[in-house]
């Protein structure tokens, strides 16, 4: 983004307004470090062990810290610095539900090989290998596959990897999934197409390749303008700040937040993800060549028309691989921009 780009957004009327990016993103770290500053003033006052050592000298020194430009520097990758604090703020619960779901509502007992693309902490891999499949986590983020490795211990498998580059893992999976809005993180369309064929490559004949995603106006309820307390515990006070474009459906999450390892350190990241209508998503599910798409609205678990999806925040959709034999169009190394056809449903702006 630059910073002389324009946003709309709406105010409390409910009337779109303009403003520039560049002077709302001034003004957004400009709160978050007063409100990060406030907090953590305020923790290291009523516990001493906040900060070891602490006292009301370490507290004005924090402050002082937290509000200089130290917090705008500490620029960090998507799901870095955060990945510290992901599994104490609750974000595995998404993709324990989920997983629990696939196993019962789907899968009904069977077994085999499952691959969960964007693991994050590996919350996933745990459920299915409890269950008793073998499981494979991949995702780009090194920070993020420390932890999932932390917590899945000895046996686990993890793979550094990007959903939408060929993902190197020789086996054929009964089932392939990506899950807490994971799919999203696919800004462009030419990425989405990448993703779901290297899915439909790895999976077995007659394989199931499972994801949930925002829908437009999930992703626009899930994303207010605005500053908010995003989590707070004994190690990690993190901020976040939302905005959605409306008219790329992209919605931009800043997190500014201060995490206790050893000593506390200040971090700011910015994550993006894009919604896509229903139907641009089963389209492209079809052009990856999957045979049979179902649509369930989510957490009811119901399947949904493709139409009243849209009505949803959030749906899962549940693609199957055919049971022919790979062709060389199969191969994830495909030019994924020759499958748009000129005039489809496709009208995102790249």
């Amino acid at each position: 983004m630059t910073s002389s780009s324009a946003t709309h957004v709406h105010s409390s009327s409910g009337k779109p307004k303009t403003c520039l990016s560049g002077a709302r993103d001034t003004t957004r770290a400009q709160k978050g470090k007063i409100l990060l500053s406030f907090l953590m003033t305020r923790s290291i006052g009523r516990s001493r062990r906040s900060v070891p050592g602490s006292n009301n000298a370490a507290g004005s020194r924090f402050k002082h810290a937290a509000a200089g430009a130290q917090v705008t520097r500490a620029e960090s990758p998507p799901y870095s610095r955060i990945a510290a604090a992901y599994a104490s703020i609750g974000e595995l619960d998404f993709s324990r539900r989920m997983s629990h779901w696939i196993l019962t509502a789907l899968l009904r007992g069977d077994v085999g090989n499952m691959l969960d693309l964007a693991c994050g902490a590996g919350e996933a891999v745990r459920v299915f290998r409890n269950a008793g499949w073998q499981a494979l986590g991949l995702d780009k983020s090194a920070s993020m596959l420390r932890l999932a490795c932390a917590r899945n211990g000895p046996g686990a498998t993890f793979r550094r990897g990007s959903m939408q580059q060929r993902f190197g893992v020789p086996a054929q999976f009964n089932l392939v999934t990506c899950m807490y809005d994971a799919i999203n993180c696919n800004l462009l369309v030419k990425d989405l197409l990448a993703t779901f064929r290297n899915a439909h490559f790895v999976l077995a004949p007659s394989g199931r390749f499972v994801f949930d995603a925002y829908t437009p106006r999930g992703l626009y309820l899930a994303y207010p303008e605005g500053w908010k307390l995003y989590a707070r515990n004994r190690d990690h006070i993190v901020f976040s700040a939302a905005r959605f474009d409306q008219r790329r459906r992209v919605g931009t999450k800043e997190f500014i937040g201060a995490s206790r390892m050893r000593k506390w350190r200040l971090w700011r990241e910015v994550h993006q993800v894009r919604a896509y209508p229903t139907k641009v998503l089963m389209q492209a599910l079809s052009q990856a060549r999957f045979r049979s798409m179902t649509v369930y609205g989510w957490p009811s678990g119901l399947m949904v028309s493709p139409r009243g999806a849209e009505n949803l925040d959030r749906i899962v959709i549940v693609a199957q691989r055919g049971e022919g034999r790979r062709s060389g169009s199969d191969s994830p190394l495909c030019d994924t921009g020759k499958l748009i056809k000129r005039g489809a449903s496709f009208t995102f702006p790249p």
